[in-house]
C-alpha cells in the first residue's frame, strides 16, 4: 500500500469516526451511522478468538458521508477496539 493511499484511508476513517456510534448490547457490539442504513452487529462465538459480523448493511446510502465499504472497514476497527477494551479478544 502506498503512503498516499494510507493517508487517504486514514483521513476517511478519521472523518467517519465522528459519525459512527458503537453500542454494546448483551453479547453484541453494534456499530451504526445515525440517519443512515449503515449498521453492522458483531459477536464473539464462545470458542473463537475473533469477532464475527451479522446484520450487515448491504448497499451504499446517499445520506452518508462515507461509502458502505468505508463504513464496514471502520466498523470492524471500532468493534475490535471495543472488544479488546471489554476483554473479549486480545
Amino acid at each position: 500500500m502506498t503512503k498516499k493511499l494510507e493517508e487517504e484511508i486514514g483521513h476517511a476513517i478519521d472523518k467517519a469516526r465522528t459519525v459512527a456510534l458503537v453500542e454494546v448490547r448483551d453479547d453484541d457490539i453494534i456499530v451504526t451511522v445515525p440517519g443512515t442504513s449503515y449498521t453492522v452487529t458483531y459477536y464473539k462465538p464462545i470458542k473463537s478468538s475473533q469477532l464475527l459480523a451479522r446484520c450487515i448493511a448491504e448497499e451504499d446510502d446517499s445520506r452518508a458521508s462515507i461509502s458502505l465499504s468505508e463504513f464496514l472497514a471502520l466498523a470492524w476497527r471500532l468493534a475490535n477496539d471495543r472488544a479488546r477494551e471489554l476483554g473479549w479478544i486480545v
